[in-house]
């Protein structure tokens, strides 16, 4: 199966059962994915296996890589691919047009870690095409073979669960590359 240059929906064909520590990359390899997809939006040449092997060489993986990547460490890949970042809030940050961030999320904000955590790439890109929905989330629903759009970053948050009942996550970290 061939593979997107952006990578949504890490539970499918061909990234699922790609190894990441000792698990797969469908289980816990969003941290990467985000860093992958940051990387072949600014044009870079990479594959995602070399992004996982930048992580378990700079000691990212949490619990062998069972957890992703700490997101602590994600700070540490980011230098390593000589990007500028900085950690904000979004209610203190004023965005552009071409802004790119790398979020981790708790995905119910009610159990917090017991919910699970996902780290993604958010960009900010402004078009009219798209009834304004600025806000793109690369990968932001595991199964997902595209982008999804939004009018608010705080509507990223939102899944559903059973039934279609409303999910509300929040933001642990956002790191807004410069």
């Amino acid at each position: 199966m061939k593979r997107e240059k952006i990578i949504n929906g890490q539970v499918r064909p061909p990234y699922k059962d790609i190894p990441f520590g000792k698990s797969s990359v469908g289980f816990s390899g969003c941290g990467a994915i985000a860093i992958y997809n940051l990387l072949t939006e600014r044009g870079s040449d990479i594959e995602l296996e070399d992004v996982i092997n930048v992580a378990k060489r700079l000691g990212c993986l949490f619990v062998f890589g069972f957890f992703g990547i700490r997101p602590a460490k994600l700070k540490k890949i980011l230098s390593y691919y000589n990007l500028d970042f900085k950690k904000i809030n979004f209610e203190d940050e004023e965005v552009h047009d071409g802004d790119s961030f790398v979020v981790t999320i708790f995905n119910d904000k009610k159990k917090w870690i017991f919910g699970g955590l996902h780290t993604f790439e958010i960009a900010y890109r402004h078009d009219d095409r798209f009834n304004g929905r600025p806000w793109i989330a690369y990968n932001r629903v595991s199964s997902s073979d595209s982008a999804v759009r939004y009018k608010d970053f705080k509507d990223i948050l939102i899944t559903y669960g059973k039934k279609g009942e409303r999910i509300y996550g929040k933001y642990l970290q956002v790191l807004k590359v410069l």
